[in-house]
Protein backbone atom coordinates (compact mmCIF):
# COMPACT_ATOMS: atom_id res chain seq x y z
CA UNK A 1 0.00 0.00 0.00
CA UNK A 2 1.41 3.38 -1.01
CA UNK A 3 1.85 5.82 1.85
CA UNK A 4 0.19 9.20 1.61
CA UNK A 5 2.59 12.15 1.33
CA UNK A 6 1.29 15.64 2.06
CA UNK A 7 2.82 19.06 1.44
CA UNK A 8 1.46 21.83 3.65
CA UNK A 9 1.61 25.58 3.18
CA UNK A 10 0.80 27.14 6.55
CA UNK A 11 -0.86 30.50 7.04
CA UNK A 12 -2.48 32.45 9.85
CA UNK A 13 -6.09 31.43 9.19
CA UNK A 14 -6.08 29.06 6.22
CA UNK A 15 -3.89 26.09 5.34
CA UNK A 16 -3.24 24.71 1.86
CA UNK A 17 -2.90 20.92 1.76
CA UNK A 18 -1.46 19.13 -1.27
CA UNK A 19 -1.61 15.33 -1.03
CA UNK A 20 -0.08 12.66 -3.23
CA UNK A 21 0.38 8.93 -3.48
CA UNK A 22 3.13 7.29 -5.49
CA UNK A 23 4.35 10.78 -6.55
CA UNK A 24 0.99 11.59 -8.09
CA UNK A 25 -0.96 14.59 -6.78
CA UNK A 26 -4.64 13.82 -6.22
CA UNK A 27 -5.80 16.86 -4.21
CA UNK A 28 -4.71 20.39 -3.34
CA UNK A 29 -7.28 21.93 -1.03
CA UNK A 30 -7.65 24.87 1.32
CA UNK A 31 -8.63 24.15 4.93
CA UNK A 32 -9.32 26.11 8.07
CA UNK A 33 -7.18 25.37 11.12
CA UNK A 34 -9.96 23.27 12.62
CA UNK A 35 -10.52 21.35 9.41
CA UNK A 36 -6.81 20.65 9.10
CA UNK A 37 -6.63 19.38 12.69
CA UNK A 38 -9.55 17.03 12.02
CA UNK A 39 -8.03 15.98 8.70
CA UNK A 40 -4.75 14.97 10.34
CA UNK A 41 -6.61 13.10 13.05
CA UNK A 42 -8.60 11.13 10.45
CA UNK A 43 -5.55 9.99 8.47
CA UNK A 44 -3.66 6.76 8.88
CA UNK A 45 0.06 7.38 9.56
CA UNK A 46 1.36 9.49 6.68
CA UNK A 47 4.32 11.69 5.79
CA UNK A 48 3.48 15.35 6.38
CA UNK A 49 5.88 18.03 5.12
CA UNK A 50 5.56 21.57 6.48
CA UNK A 51 7.31 24.63 5.12
CA UNK A 52 9.34 26.01 8.03
CA UNK A 53 7.57 29.11 9.36
CA UNK A 54 6.24 30.59 12.61
CA UNK A 55 3.65 27.88 13.35
CA UNK A 56 5.51 24.94 11.80
CA UNK A 57 6.84 23.59 15.10
CA UNK A 58 3.36 23.54 16.62
CA UNK A 59 1.91 21.61 13.69
CA UNK A 60 4.91 19.30 13.61
CA UNK A 61 4.32 18.43 17.26
CA UNK A 62 0.59 17.94 16.63
CA UNK A 63 1.11 15.72 13.58
CA UNK A 64 3.78 13.68 15.37
CA UNK A 65 1.46 13.12 18.33
CA UNK A 66 -1.03 11.52 15.91
CA UNK A 67 1.57 9.08 14.64
CA UNK A 68 2.52 10.85 11.41
CA UNK A 69 6.04 11.23 10.08
CA UNK A 70 6.33 15.01 10.23
CA UNK A 71 9.10 16.90 8.46
CA UNK A 72 10.07 20.58 8.14
CA UNK A 73 11.58 21.93 4.95
CA UNK A 74 13.36 25.20 4.21
CA UNK A 75 11.22 28.02 2.82
CA UNK A 76 14.16 29.03 0.61
CA UNK A 77 14.29 25.56 -0.94
CA UNK A 78 10.53 25.63 -1.52
CA UNK A 79 10.85 29.01 -3.25
CA UNK A 80 13.56 27.67 -5.56
CA UNK A 81 11.40 24.69 -6.54
CA UNK A 82 8.17 26.61 -7.17
CA UNK A 83 7.70 26.79 -10.94
CA UNK A 84 4.72 29.13 -11.22
CA UNK A 85 3.61 32.37 -9.59
CA UNK A 86 3.31 32.46 -5.83
CA UNK A 87 -0.09 31.18 -4.72
CA UNK A 88 -1.10 28.99 -1.81
CA UNK A 89 -1.73 26.03 -4.14
CA UNK A 90 1.61 26.42 -5.88
CA UNK A 91 3.39 26.78 -2.54
CA UNK A 92 1.85 23.59 -1.15
CA UNK A 93 2.78 21.75 -4.34
CA UNK A 94 6.32 23.12 -4.16
CA UNK A 95 6.63 21.91 -0.55
CA UNK A 96 5.69 18.43 -1.73
CA UNK A 97 8.05 18.54 -4.71
CA UNK A 98 10.96 19.91 -2.68
CA UNK A 99 10.61 17.05 -0.19
CA UNK A 100 11.20 14.55 -3.02
CA UNK A 101 14.51 16.05 -4.14
CA UNK A 102 17.54 13.76 -3.76
CA UNK A 103 19.63 14.38 -0.64
CA UNK A 104 17.18 17.00 0.62
CA UNK A 105 18.06 18.38 4.05
CA UNK A 106 15.11 18.67 6.41
CA UNK A 107 15.12 21.17 9.26
CA UNK A 108 15.24 19.86 12.82
CA UNK A 109 11.99 20.72 14.54
CA UNK A 110 11.91 22.19 18.04
CA UNK A 111 10.24 20.56 21.00
CA UNK A 112 7.82 22.62 23.08
CA UNK A 113 10.54 23.03 25.73
CA UNK A 114 12.96 24.33 23.12
CA UNK A 115 10.30 26.75 21.88
CA UNK A 116 9.75 28.03 25.41
CA UNK A 117 13.50 28.44 25.89
CA UNK A 118 13.81 30.36 22.64
CA UNK A 119 10.90 32.62 23.55
CA UNK A 120 12.35 33.46 26.95
CA UNK A 121 15.79 34.18 25.53
CA UNK A 122 14.30 36.49 22.90
CA UNK A 123 12.37 38.34 25.60
CA UNK A 124 15.55 38.63 27.66
CA UNK A 125 17.43 40.07 24.66
CA UNK A 126 14.61 42.57 24.19
CA UNK A 127 14.75 43.53 27.89
CA UNK A 128 18.52 44.07 27.68
CA UNK A 129 18.10 46.34 24.64
CA UNK A 130 15.40 48.31 26.44
CA UNK A 131 17.61 48.72 29.50
CA UNK A 132 20.53 49.97 27.40
CA UNK A 133 18.24 52.40 25.54
CA UNK A 134 16.82 53.70 28.83
CA UNK A 135 20.30 54.15 30.29
CA UNK A 136 21.40 56.13 27.23
CA UNK A 137 18.30 58.31 27.43
CA UNK A 138 18.79 59.02 31.12
CA UNK A 139 22.48 59.78 30.57
CA UNK A 140 21.45 62.47 28.11
CA UNK A 141 18.94 63.92 30.58
CA UNK A 142 21.53 63.97 33.35
CA UNK A 143 23.98 65.83 31.13
CA UNK A 144 21.35 68.56 30.67
CA UNK A 145 21.76 69.22 34.40
CA UNK A 146 25.56 68.98 34.08
CA UNK A 147 25.57 65.65 35.91
CA UNK A 148 27.91 62.96 34.59
CA UNK A 149 27.75 59.28 35.46
CA UNK A 150 30.06 56.28 35.40
CA UNK A 151 29.89 53.73 32.63
CA UNK A 152 28.98 50.70 34.74
CA UNK A 153 25.36 50.07 35.70
CA UNK A 154 26.23 50.24 39.40
CA UNK A 155 27.88 53.64 38.99
CA UNK A 156 24.98 54.85 36.90
CA UNK A 157 22.36 53.76 39.45
CA UNK A 158 24.38 55.47 42.15
CA UNK A 159 24.50 58.68 40.12
CA UNK A 160 20.71 58.70 39.72
CA UNK A 161 20.17 58.07 43.42
CA UNK A 162 22.54 60.86 44.35
CA UNK A 163 21.04 63.23 41.78
CA UNK A 164 17.51 62.75 43.05
CA UNK A 165 18.49 62.97 46.72
CA UNK A 166 21.02 65.82 46.53
CA UNK A 167 19.23 69.03 47.52
CA UNK A 168 22.04 71.10 45.98
CA UNK A 169 20.81 70.11 42.52
CA UNK A 170 17.80 72.31 43.12
CA UNK A 171 15.24 69.70 42.03
CA UNK A 172 11.75 70.35 43.40
CA UNK A 173 9.85 67.62 45.25
CA UNK A 174 7.42 67.13 42.38
CA UNK A 175 10.31 66.52 39.95
CA UNK A 176 12.04 64.06 42.28
CA UNK A 177 8.89 62.09 43.15
CA UNK A 178 7.67 61.98 39.57
CA UNK A 179 10.98 60.70 38.20
CA UNK A 180 11.19 58.03 40.87
CA UNK A 181 7.82 56.77 39.66
CA UNK A 182 8.63 56.96 35.97
CA UNK A 183 11.73 56.31 33.85
CA UNK A 184 14.27 57.52 36.39
CA UNK A 185 12.89 55.06 38.87
CA UNK A 186 12.70 52.20 36.40
CA UNK A 187 16.47 51.98 36.09
CA UNK A 188 16.66 51.58 39.86
CA UNK A 189 13.98 48.91 40.12
CA UNK A 190 15.17 47.06 37.01
CA UNK A 191 17.39 44.80 39.07
CA UNK A 192 20.09 43.01 37.13
CA UNK A 193 18.74 39.74 38.60
CA UNK A 194 15.71 40.12 36.34
CA UNK A 195 18.03 39.63 33.40
CA UNK A 196 18.68 36.09 34.57
CA UNK A 197 15.10 35.21 35.46
CA UNK A 198 14.47 33.52 32.07
CA UNK A 199 17.25 31.05 32.81
CA UNK A 200 15.65 30.09 36.12
CA UNK A 201 12.33 29.54 34.35
CA UNK A 202 14.11 27.63 31.62
CA UNK A 203 15.52 25.14 34.10
CA UNK A 204 11.98 24.39 35.31
CA UNK A 205 10.93 23.46 31.76
CA UNK A 206 13.39 20.61 31.47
Amino acid sequence: MNKLRIGVDLAHKLIQVCSSTNNKVHSNNEMTLQQFSEYLASLSPSTIIFEACASANYWHQFATSLGHNSLLISARLVMSVRQSQKTDKNDALAVLQASLLPDVHFITAKSINEQQAQSMLKLREHSVKQKVALKNQLSGLLREFNISSGRSICQFVGTIQDALENAENGFCDAFVNNNRRTKWGQILTSDIKLMWQPYKLLLKCW
